[in-house]
């Protein structure tokens, strides 16, 4: 089995290639013609007389390339969980065998926008990949944020499932009945299920006081180590201004009773100079469009592209950049850059770059993110 990625005017497809898996006709009819919720959807082309395997995958991040970037938190682990037991309830009305979907994480594909989990169906494939949601489980174990107990505990109840002979998608969906931190914050809230009213009625504030109490929690936002805020002096103002100026003369005059004795210098104990070639070998982009995007330094070892400001380093605001567009990532003092199978693409001197397939960097490159170009340097 080979995969590879590609992109064209219809959007981004997943092709498996070389699979001679026996199948039954009917069920490759049933995917050809019906979408399925929770795969993902395939055409079939004939290429030199072998079949090859198009998934879409459009707006989408594989599962591998999503742990590579963040710990799976209990969050994540839950929906992935309920998305597997979702689509096994409806792949049994399509009369297709759940055996043969793929759960490698390669196969399993997030989509950003629905925030929902989709599905591989390789027909014919249950007899070489009995075990793979063990696998999967496996996989998972050592990526969980093992800061956050409630992926901890989904993850291992799950892993414990997957080891039996015969688990049913109702058992492992058993595994989530955890509370996440998300839901535990929600349950605080006026509308929360759980939520009590255990203190007395808020009183209404007057407008000057909300406002006094704004800037009082800015000011101490502001406030510097151990709660102290930095003085500022004013312009031209100098630390020793309290002070009385020194006497020069008399300064001078016992420096020059002093008796200056030169140490020889050590041979055998040469100064150091610690990461000074890492600190030389910081990469830069710089803007080079009409708009008002920033320059970026890369000082992260993988340094992410994109327009959600919550998870991504260098932020680029222009409409056609993807939420996670792109990453650059430094091996042995190397740079590399990465599209992360963006809507409208990523391209290296002119040239689009595919979807898990880096491409090395070098002076003076030219980067356009969509439509937002910058210069490697």
């Amino acid at each position: 089995m080979n995969i590879e990625y590609i992109r064209n005017l219809t959007g981004s497809y997943m092709i498996v290639k070389d699979v001679e898996y026996e199948y039954e006709n009917s069920e490759l009819m049933m995917l050809l013609h019906n979408k399925v919720p929770g795969l993902l959807n395939l055409q079939v082309i004939i290429s030199n007389g072998k079949i090859e395997y198009w998934y879409e995958i459009t707006g989408t991040n594989s599962l591998g390339t999503m742990l590579e970037l963040f710990p799976l938190n209990g969050v994540q682990l839950k929906r992935l969980i309920e998305d597997i037991y979702n689509m096994n309830q409806q792949i049994e009305e399509f009369l297709l065998d759940g055996e043969n979907v793929q759960y490698f994480p390669e196969f399993i594909y997030f989509d950003r926008k629905k925030e929902k989990y989709h599905f591989c169906y390789l027909p014919g494939s249950k007899e070489k990949d009995k075990n793979s949601l063990q696998n999967l489980a496996e996989y998972l174990l050592p990526k969980l944020d093992h800061k956050d107990a409630a992926a901890v505990s989904i993850g291992y109840g799950f892993y414990e499932k997957s080891l039996q002979e015969f688990c049913s998608a109702e058992e492992l969906l058993s595994c989530t009945m955890v509370e996440t931190e998300e839901e535990i914050v929600d349950a605080e809230k006026p509308n929360g299920k759980n939520w009590t009213v255990q203190e007395p009625e808020a009183v209404a504030m007057p407008l000057s006081m909300m406002l006094e109490e704004e800037k009082q929690a800015q000011r101490q936002e502001k406030r510097g180590l151990f709660g102290l805020a930095p003085k500022k002096r004013r312009k031209n103002q100098t630390k020793t201004q309290n002070k009385p100026a020194p006497d020069y003369h008399q300064l001078l005059a016992e420096a020059q009773q002093l008796e200056v004795v030169a140490e020889p210098l050590e041979k055998d104990c040469p100064t150091v100079f610690l990461n000074l070639e890492k600190h030389l070998e910081i990469g830069k982009l710089v803007y080079q469009g009409e708009g008002k995007e920033e320059n970026f330094v890369l000082e992260e070892d993988m340094f992410l592209v994109g327009k959600d400001e919550t998870v991504v380093h260098g932020v680029i605001r222009a409409d056609t950049v993807s939420r996670i567009h792109a990453r650059i990532f430094r091996q042995e003092g190397t740079y590399y850059i990465e599209d992360l199978n963006s809507t409208n693409g990523t391209y290296l001197n002119g040239k689009e770059l595919f979807y898990r397939e880096p491409a090395k960097l070098k002076p003076l490159d030219r980067i356009a993110f969509a439509t937002e170009e910058y210069l490697f340097g």
